[in-house]
């Protein structure tokens, strides 16, 4: 196919095309197709007739990257060995990595070729393709090749160079994806050769634009490329340590000191670096400052106070001068050095450089700087809870900006007098870590040294818990590195090398000495003959240490199981490992059993750990058997489980509803469900948890042991919830509760003096509790439990109606379920204890006193099963005295909010069937007869709990029978 002159480049470009694409396409075709290309792009001269319009941007744009294609996908496939070998395969190359000197074009036909290479599958020949571009085309000289093209304007220059970026860094990465297809990989396009090759050609880019090289500025590009280089992790946090980890400032730290030694104010011209910083995106700008001090490698000059370390503090200081400039002065800039520096532990050497650079460059950013570290510092959450390294860390920094201030400077006057300065040092004091508390007297004794008052401590002579840090500070503190000149007078290396020894090394080194003593008074003196011991002889020191060093010495060594610190080691200790289970096993159990609720209570208001926690928690207490006999197993899983409602009711209080309904739970496992429950919701509301109303009053002399101890020799677990619900009955029962009387206040306020315990009352502060039982009790304690015994009684009779038929029905009331008389009457205790505490909850006249009642009454009428009433059972009465005590909590504190007005004319009905189920029981105590199985005593609490119902029910309908009538009407 012949190409003609044609005078529009278009149709000229599209013919091309055409003919690299064409089937029947001869090597001399191809040869002179390729080269009419290259020089009508001006990358090649050529006498060979083309296109006489020249090309433009627009053209080349649309057109170039489809030919670089092109030839990738279809030309190099088929051509590449015979152009090889007829020497012609240069001519591929000058499309992808044209020479520099190559004409206007050549830096696009490499910008382009960079995006068509990268978004190929690689293969061989890519491979050897960007082997030549990124030799020929770093990122610096494709910066230059964009910014040098006189017809983009900036936002398509800017849209260019974006996609360069891109495709620059994604070469190592699209390389190494090719591995496994046995692709030969050169070393120069590993991760950390290629990322270290481009660190050093970015860092070369900004001093080329430094120096007034003539090379075109756009900071926007700069802040892109910066970008992507923290999103590619050459900011690290910390130096790099695998190969493949690269960081731009360790990488370029030699050309930075370089030339910050060449420039005497450390600052460059022009200002680029201070305008990259101020422009970097806030969380980029972090990144870029953090990288920076993980690089200047001064780790090991930390509280080195010898003027030949000071004097390297001094120049390394001349590293953020270069880097930063004069930017520190921008309060953004000069935030984000701040958040760097507390961030981490960088160890003293970083704050020395740091303050140092803020000296010589703008004293008042000091000023500043300590503001925001007092107020770090003297945080009562930091003081109580951080790390001693880094309370140690925040110390010397604070110190270190307090040496570097006049001592009658205004912000050291006012830190001296700060409130909150003064109050952090009580904060210290009262630390029960010595070497904390050290932190807080050593910085007191300073800024008042420093302010010329006096203060001071004893303890600081000695070894140990703080006391030589404190020494090597105050040493350090004694002159400030910015004042340091460089003279005759500093130490050589070889004197900086060597390292003062640490008073213990000190006092290890006078022990030695002191052993070498040859003699001794005591030398002479001979001891009394005694017989041989039995026992095997005592180690030696030598041996203890040889013990220490090695402790696979102490195999089968007994070790002291320590106490849990968090939930989630607790959670280890409690998780059952089986009846086999080791001793060691057996003592973590017993050791979690016993701290579990006293940390649980400690956790209360610390973070989400027991939050996140609890549900795990909680589910493996309730499943633990006592496979080992543990003492008080019963009385400490109780507890446990108690400190969780206390301490997680959002949590614990649905979950404990819940899997009280599931059957894979005994009796025992249940009751200690429900005793949880009542114990933790009284104590959330302030009531007390104690049996004391339960008492035995004998008018004889009794020969039972004390309960304590009838208990553990019978083996008898007091039932928690009949005490407690043994106690509100006969309080409500012996007196008669009266409404809220509005007038106490006045009555009050009448009186000319308050009685002492009155005022002492009400000068006491009270701990606020976290969580208010009122505002719980309807979402997270009775309502779950109510809802969910609805839907149990639902499904076990569904069942039993299914089975009603067969030779062997199904019934859902034995010995050890839910609807067994044992377990349903202690389910309804609890609900009468709950109620009982929920009396003051915004919802108890509109949600839970009906829902309850409703409850009590449909559970005293109705059978639990279908075959419940032929068994001969005789917990009955039992059941029926549960109901109507609950009942009667329910009828006294309505009385006590609104005189019944809620539950007689919005639940009449159900006023109505409480007022007939009371008659009925009466009747039939009138006519002499028992409920089943009710005994002599429970003959008289049934009675005495059926009139005071009835006595309540009777008062509510007489009062408000008028609007009830009209209701049901």
């Amino acid at each position: 196919m012949e190409i003609s002159d044609e005078d529009n480049p278009q149709a000229f470009v599209k013919t091309i095309l055409l003919t690299l694409q064409s089937t029947s396409l001869e090597l001399d075709s191809l040869v002179g197709t390729l080269t009419r290309f290259l020089s009508w792009i001006e990358l090649l001269s050529s006498s060979e007739p083309t296109c006489s319009s020249p090309p433009t941007l627009k053209l080349l744009n649309n057109y170039l990257p489809q030919v670089q294609r092109v030839l990738l996908t279809q030309i190099v496939v088929t051509w590449e060995p015979l152009l090889k070998e007829t020497d012609q395969l240069c001519l591929i190359d000058i499309f992808f990595c044209p020479p520099q000197d190559r004409g206007r074009w050549s830096g696009l036909a490499a910008i382009h070729a960079y995006a068509s290479l990268c978004s190929e599958p690689i293969s061989h020949s890519s491979i050897r393709l960007l082997s030549l571009l990124t030799s020929l085309y770093n990122i610096d000289t494709c910066y230059r090749a964009i910014y040098e093209i006189r017809e983009l304007n900036s936002a398509q220059a800017f849209v260019l160079w974006t996609e360069t970026v891109a495709a620059v860094f994604s070469v190592p990465g699209k390389i190494a994806n090719m591995a496994h297809n046995q692709i030969d990989v050169p070393t120069e396009f590993s991760q950390g050769l290629y990322l270290t090759k481009l660190c050093r050609n970015v860092y070369g880019l900004i001093e080329q634009i430094s120096a007034g090289l003539g090379v075109p500025v756009d900071y926007d590009a700069l802040i892109h490329l910066f970008s992507k280089m923290t999103n590619n992790g050459l900011f690290p946090l910390r130096k790099w340590k695998a190969p493949s980890d690269v960081s731009f400032f360790s990488t370029n730290m030699a050309a930075i000191e370089e030339s910050a030694s060449r420039s005497p104010n450390g600052l460059s011209s022009p200002r680029i670096w201070t305008q990259i910083m101020e422009e970097l995106p806030p969380g980029t700008r972090l990144s870029v400052i953090c990288s920076l001090f993980s690089s200047l490698d001064a780790t090991k000059v930390d509280l080195n106070p010898s003027p030949k370390e000071r004097w390297a503090i001094k120049q390394k200081s001349g590293v953020l001068r270069h880097i930063l400039q004069q930017s520190i002065v921008d309060v953004n800039i000069l935030s984000a050095v701040i958040a760097a520096l507390m961030k981490d532990i960088w160890g003293m050497a970083i704050p020395r450089i740091l303050v140092c650079y803020l000296f010589l460059e703008n004293p008042k950013a000091i000023e500043s700087t300590l503001i925001r570290v007092v107020d770090r510092w003297a945080d009562p959450a930091h003081v109580q809870h951080s790390l001693l390294s880094y309370h140690r860390y925040l110390t010397g920094l604070l110190l270190l900006l307090v040496s570097y201030l006049e001592p009658s400077s205004k912000p050291l006057s006012t830190l001296s007098m700060s409130p909150q300065f003064i109050s952090s040092i009580g904060i210290y004091i009262s630390h029960l870590d010595p070497a904390v508390r050290r932190c807080g007297l050593l910085a007191a004794e300073t800024v008042a040294e420093k302010t010329g008052k006096s203060l001071r401590f004893d303890g600081w002579d000695g070894v140990g818990e703080g006391r030589e840090w404190a020494r090597d500070l105050r040493t350090l503190l004694s002159s400030r590195d910015a004042d340091i000149v460089a003279t005759e007078d500093i130490e050589s290396p070889e004197e900086c090398n060597q390292a003062t020894p640490s008073p213990v090394s000190k006092l290890s080194q006078l022990g030695a000495s002191g052993s070498q003593v040859t003699y001794d008074s005591d030398d002479s003196l001979t001891g009394y003959g005694s017989p041989p011991s039995s026992r095997s002889p005592s180690p030696t020191p030598e041996e203890l240490d040889e013990i220490e060093r090695d402790p696979t010495l102490r195999v089968g060594r007994k070790q002291k199981i320590l106490k849990p610190v968090y939930v989630s080691q607790l959670i280890e200790m409690l998780r059952p490992k089986g009846k086999d289970g080791d001793h060691e096993s057996v003592e973590k159990l017993d050791v979690g059993l016993s701290e579990a609720a006293e940390l649980i209570r400690r956790k209360r208001n610390f973070g989400f750990e027991l939050a996140e926690n609890a549900a795990e928690l909680s589910r493996i207490l309730l499943g633990l058997q006592d496979d080992y006999e543990l003492d008080n197993f019963e009385k400490r899983r109780e507890a446990a489980l108690t400190a969780l409602v206390v301490c997680c009711p959002q949590v614990a209080g649905p979950l404990f509803a819940s899997e009280w309904f599931l059957n894979q739970y005994s009796v025992s496992q249940r009751f200690t469900i429900l005793n949880a429950l009542a114990l933790g919701a009284r104590e959330l509301a302030g009531l007390s948890t104690s049996n004391a109303s339960y008492s035995l009053h004998h008018s004889f002399p009794s020969k039972r042991l004390p309960l304590t101890l009838h208990a553990k020799y019978t083996g008898l677990q007091p039932n928690v919830v009949q005490d407690l619900l043994e106690g509100i009955k006969d309080n409500m029962l012996s007196s008669r509760p009266q409404p809220r009387n509005p007038e106490t206040r006045t009555r009050r306020l009448r009186l000319g003096e308050l009685p002492r315990n009155l005022v002492a009352g009400a000068n006491r502060v009270a701990e606020k509790p976290t969580f208010s039982y009122k505002d719980l009790a309807a979402e997270y304690f009775i309502i779950p439990l109510i809802n969910g015994f609805w839907s149990y009684m639902r499904d076990e009779q569904t069942r039993e109606l299914r089975t009603k038929h067969t030779e062997r029905p199904y019934q859902g009331a034995g010995n050890a379920t839910i609807q067994s008389p044992l377990v349903l009457v202690q389910f309804l205790r609890t609900i009468g204890v709950l109620i009982h505490a929920a009396q003051n909850s915004a919802v108890y006249l509109s949600v839970l006193a009906p829902n309850t009642l409703e409850l009590m009454l449909t559970v005293a009428t109705t059978p639990a099963s279908i075959a419940i009433r032929d068994d001969g059972n005789d917990q009955t009465a039992q059941e029926t005295v549960s109901a109507l005590e609950v009942t009667l909590i329910i009828l006294v504190a309505c009385q006590e909010l609104d005189g019944c007005r809620s539950l007689a004319l919005d639940h009449t009905a159900l006023l109505l069937g409480i007022a007939q189920w009371t008659s009925d029981l009466l009747t039939i105590l009138d006519n002499g007869m028992r409920l089943r199985g009710a005994s002599g005593p429970q003959d008289q609490t049934i009675g005495r709990v059926v009139a005071a119902v009835a006595l309540r029910v009777d008062e509510a309908t007489s009062k408000w029978r008028r609007s009830m009538v009209d209701t049901l009407v």
